[in-house]
């Protein structure tokens, strides 16, 4: 996501609702993600914006508007490169952390403990 987005009463509230059932939220900013035509074999016109399916399937949302919103593959190779890719990500996000039914950066609440 944006960094301006975390901040959106409607991301926090999806959020909050995951982070309370148990699921591991993390934050990946967009402009710290790699560029897609970074990745060999990635069309530049590929988003970050896919999902992984029991390691056996993916779709990638399509970046430009049509008639389909985006590709399904289970070709393993495929596959693997969103694999790769989703490692890449996961290594550059960001832990959250609930503050007073608010959710912020992890590294947010240490800061300020450290420093206040």
């Amino acid at each position: 996501m944006g960094r301006e987005e975390l901040a959106d009463p409607e991301t926090q509230r999806i959020l909050l609702v995951q982070h309370h059932d148990n699921i591991d939220v993390c934050i990946a900013w967009r402009d710290e993600l790699p560029a897609t035509s970074d990745f060999s074999g990635r069309s530049t016109h590929s988003s970050c914006d896919f999902a992984i399916c029991d390691d056996r399937a993916v779709t990638d949302v399509f970046i430009h508007p049509g008639k389909f919103f985006g590709r399904k593959t289970s070709q393993p190779g495929e596959v693997e490169k969103y694999l790769r890719l989703y490692e890449l990500i996961e290594h550059g996000s960001h832990s959250i952390a609930d503050e007073d039914g608010r959710l912020v950066l992890a590294t947010e609440i240490v800061s300020a403990a450290v420093n206040g």
